[in-house]
């Protein structure tokens, strides 16, 4: 593995400088491989050098698309807020990563819309699916190395034998329905049979993963890729699609023991015996409500400060188990202010590529980011700048300049 990681990290470090290089701001669509590939690997290198890399990634972005500090000012007005809530930090050092992190996302989400403008989008869409098949890439190999090598270090769900996932865990899997959507897009519109075979091999493991939220939505991302195709005009292709998945979900299925695995691992996650008034997040938002409106335990307005939930909400009922919604964390962590700052800054992404969605198949593809968006906002975690950067760098694709080169894309031109 340490090999593995230390490809990874030598890939990234290079990667990175050459893409701005060579693409300027637009290098932006791979902030999301640069900090998916940090969150796989064992660094060789101290957390303090990937944050000081992270933030002179960011300080470039900003620097160059200032412009967006007044198209969007719930985001640089919410930096200001946990700048200020970070004050009162017991110990900053131990949540700089966090911090960081959350900033640096902040800023990001505001930059999209203003570095898109500027460029065709036939092009960022070009880079964009480029950095979901390299993200795909290092999921699948990590997941091969992983498995070789028996690494297991989260053991999610108990889970020890079988196709292994190394390093990723949990909410780590979130980025998987939307850079799947992507490389089936691009798999569509150009005929790559490598987009589509990565994105075939990437959906078996995405449903060995058990993450209820990440199967259905990188499913429900292959239906909304699907739809356009339902057509007269595209028939031919939409049958070509299916019938391809279905060989090789054939071929899986009847060559491997990928259904015994599905089974072993959903009664190791016993879901039978789960409902939702048993969900941990949905007794958490009770807690939370009564922390604020019953015991008063701490301010609604600006909350009881920032990553410190560990034990510090409904009376310590779990222990030092962390708060998992984004409704609940901001609130938590942020108040409503803070909550009502973050929404002000989504709400004006969301609305200003509303305003820029004229044809169907951009329609459709809102309405899948908003589904992913809310499930998201639901089970959180908003600071993974993997996940959370890649819903505005798809959502903001209508934002583009222009298209100065028209696909054969039936999922992203218009009509």
């Amino acid at each position: 593995m340490k090999l593995f990681f230390l490809l990874v990290e030598a890939f990234i470090l290079i990667w990175m400088p050459i893409s701005i290089l060579r693409k300027k701001d637009l290098s932006i669509v791979y902030m999301p491989l640069f900090s998916f590939s940090y969150g796989v690997i064992d660094s060789a290198l101290p957390t303090g050098f990937f944050l000081l890399l992270l933030g002179c990634l960011v300080a470039y972005y900003v620097f160059y698309n200032l412009p967006f500090v007044f198209k969007n000012p719930f985001s640089i007005m919410l930096v200001i807020y946990f700048c200020i809530l970070a004050l009162d930090i017991q110990d900053f050092r131990s949540e700089r990563k966090s911090f960081i992190t959350v900033i640096s996302l902040f800023l990001l989400i505001g930059v999209v819309a203003e570095v898109y403008k500027k460029y065709p989008r036939d092009v960022i869409f070009k880079e964009l699916a480029l950095s979901s098949f390299l993200i795909l890439s290092i999921f699948v190999f990590n997941a091969l190395f992983s498995t070789a090598f028996r690494f297991n270090p989260g053991a999610m769900y108990g889970i020890s034998t079988g196709v292994l996932f190394g390093n990723i865990v949990f909410a780590a899997f979130n980025f998987l329905p939307l850079v799947c959507y992507v490389a089936l897009q691009k798999a569509v519109n150009e005929r790559n049979k490598w987009y589509f075979l990565i994105y075939a091999i990437s959906v078996f493991l995405t449903l060995l993963t058990l993450r209820r939220s990440v199967m259905l939505l990188t499913l429900i991302g292959t239906l909304f890729v699907m739809i356009p195709l339902m057509d007269l005009k595209n028939i031919k292709r939409f049958f070509g699609i299916f019938l391809g998945l279905s060989l090789a979900t054939l071929i899986v299925v009847s060559t491997t023991g990928f259904l015994e695995m599905i089974q072993e691992r959903y009664e190791l996650r016993q879901l039978e015996d789960r409902n939702l008034e048993e969900e941990g997040r949905v007794q958490e938002i009770g807690m939370v409500y009564r922390d604020l409106f019953v015991y008063f335990d701490y301010s609604p307005w600006f909350g009881y400060g920032l990553f410190d939930a560990s034990g510090n909400y409904g009376k310590g009922f779990y222990g030092n188990r962390n708060l998992h919604t984004d409704l609940t964390v901001l609130i938590h962590g942020s108040g409503f202010l803070g909550l009502f700052l973050y929404l002000g800054m989504v709400g004006t992404v969301f609305w200003l590529v509303w305003k820029k969605t004229k044809t169907k198949n951009d329609a459709i593809q809102f309405v899948f980011i908003c589904l992913v968006f809310t499930t998201y906002f639901i089970t959180g975690r908003y600071n993974s700048i993997t996940t959370t950067l890649l819903v505005y760098l798809i959502l903001c694709l209508p934002i583009a300049n222009k298209i100065s080169e028209i696909p054969n894309n039936p999922t992203l031109v218009t009509e």
